[in-house]
């Protein structure tokens, strides 16, 4: 994962509402814009936004994080921490 990267929370993503869960949210492949939001952080108490672009592939689940810009601002960068693909995705035949 990405150092000192820390959980954010997903307010929308290509266009799908998920400011009211902490599920997954699954979307197309391609370009997807989003917002993220981050949580309570140095004594902030979270909530700042910031736009996230992503170039989404096929079968892949994203982690996003927040690097922040130090230890105590709440300034920060959405970043990806980690791909994976998802088991059984792409091998349906029909």
């Amino acid at each position: 994962g990405v150092a000192g990267g820390r959980r954010v929370h997903l307010g929308w993503v290509g266009g799908r509402n998920a400011w009211a869960s902490d599920r997954v949210v699954m979307v197309g492949p391609g370009r997807q814009r989003g917002v993220v939001a981050s949580l309570q952080h140095a004594g902030s108490p979270g909530g700042r936004q910031q736009e996230l672009v992503l170039d989404i592939e096929p079968c892949k689940r994203y982690y996003v994080n927040a690097q922040f810009e130090n230890a105590l601002s709440p300034r920060f960068e959405p970043v990806v921490d980690a791909v994976q693909g998802i088991a059984g995705c792409g091998t349906r035949k029909d």
